[in-house]
């Protein structure tokens, strides 16, 4: 996994599901992007209760931290960086 991709794709996921500064981990994002690659192989677009059924499952802290700011996550580009990793 690229820094780059590990620390877009988990920025947002921050951002999007209020995970704790220290996720999610390199091991937690390849366990979330497997699970949105296999909603794909189904011929399916995932979607948000996916994101949060997997991000919710593989990062505890998820839905405890509160980040300030304006929040440009949307799934769209959540998709887009799953995908990145996807491909490779």
């Amino acid at each position: 996994m690229t820094a780059h991709f590990g620390g877009e794709l988990a920025h947002r996921l921050k951002l999007a599901f209020g995970t704790a500064p220290h996720e999610p981990t390199d091991a937690q994002l390849e366990r979330i992007v497997d699970g949105i690659s296999r909603i794909l192989e189904k011929g399916r677009e995932p979607t948000l209760q996916d994101w949060q059924v997997l991000v919710f499952k593989y990062c505890p802290s998820a839905g405890k931290a509160v980040y300030g700011g304006i929040d440009h996550t949307d799934l769209k580009m959540l998709h887009q960086l799953a995908a990145q990793r996807i491909k490779r």
